[in-house]
């Protein structure tokens, strides 16, 4: 009729696995520091890391005395999720 083409398409959407975080844990104690070791699957990185209450950054930080640390990652989605351990 009007000259119009009308295409279809199909999409396949792919939502990718929910974030996991998996901790590899050297204790602090006794004159010694400890630190944690983030292993990080699902999301879609890169992934950014801030930690708490040091304010660092990445998926593995040291040199911490024993008490309670916090992370926020988030990937590139903007999909966040927060981990708690303590030394």
């Amino acid at each position: 009729g009007n000259g119009c083409v009308v295409a279809q398409r199909c999409f396949e959407v792919f939502e990718p696995e929910q974030i996991q975080i998996n901790s590899s844990i050297m204790n602090a104690g006794c004159n010694l520091l400890g630190g944690i070791d983030l292993t990080v699957s699902g999301g879609i990185s890169p992934f950014t890391y801030v930690w708490s209450p040091n304010n660092l950054t990445g998926p593995n930080v040291s040199d911490l005395v024993s008490g309670y640390y916090s992370v926020s990652l988030t990937d590139s989605n903007n999909c966040m999720v927060e981990y708690i351990h303590g030394l």
